[in-house]
């Protein structure tokens, strides 16, 4: 029996027939090409600089009261003198956050009966101190006024990305010359810079440096150190 093919089906054959034609004249004109090689090279720069806040919480824990509003009423006196020789200090409002307030029952379990001692309240408040001459004294001043929590001192940096743009710009100059003194051994010729990676690292670094602070009575001493800032990069070259 003779099969017929309709036009239809011959044009798609020669319609794919043409578009194979033309794939291979092209991979002909143009074979694949390899990647270019690269060439990786790695630097890490440094930053030491002396903290500019200090953030320190304080706080008052009051007693149990028989009630829950004489308890309030309590931790609120304490905290309004602690606020205000903190301000006059000179830190701002602005610069106290309230980290905690708690008001809860407290209990006690004599013969395995649960017996209501009273009522407690705890408040915390964190202190951004930017005199950093001034933070043993608030310390001393704040306890002197009646608070009895004092938690979380840290001395750190208040913009660290300017310190670690500092680090980054020497860790790709370390980089540039790393890759020139590898590449002039080697005999390579690099070519442009085709990638960049900057790897996370934790900071900033405490880095003590052996100053303390304080100098009143009731100043509490305390050490500011400095900070290491490190910032790794690693540059991606062409070879030519």
């Amino acid at each position: 029996m003779e099969h017929f093919k309709s036009p239809k089906f011959a044009l798609s054959l020669a319609g794919i027939a043409a578009v194979t034609a033309i794939v291979i004249v092209a991979l002909a004109q143009k074979p694949f090409q390899n990647p270019p090689q690269q060439f990786n090279v790695s630097g890490e720069g440094k930053v030491i600089i002396a903290p500019d806040i200090a953030l320190v919480q304080v706080g008052v824990a009051t007693q149990p009261k028989v009630s829950a509003a004489d308890a309030v009423k309590e931790n609120t006196f304490i905290m309004n003198r602690v606020m205000k020789v903190v301000t006059d200090a000179g830190i701002t409002r602005e610069d106290i956050k309230t980290m905690n307030y708690a008001l809860n029952p407290q209990y006690e379990f004599p013969d395995g009966k649960q017996r209501l001692l009273g009522y407690v309240v705890s408040q915390d408040v964190q202190l951004k101190i930017r005199d950093l001459t001034k933070v043993g004294d608030i310390i001393g001043a704040a306890t002197n006024a009646g608070a009895n929590q004092v938690n979380d001192i840290q001395f750190t940096l208040e913009n660290p990305e300017a310190a670690r743009a500092d680090a980054r710009a020497k860790a790709i100059e370390a980089a540039r010359r790393k890759a020139s003194t590898i590449a002039s051994a080697a005999g390579l010729r690099i070519g442009k810079l085709i990638n960049f990676y900057e790897v996370e690292l934790p900071g900033p670094i405490p880095y003590y440096d052996g100053k303390g602070g304080g100098g009143a009575d009731l100043s509490v001493p305390v050490s500011q150190g400095m900070y290491e800032v490190v910032v790794s990069v690693n540059l991606v070259y062409e070879i030519k």
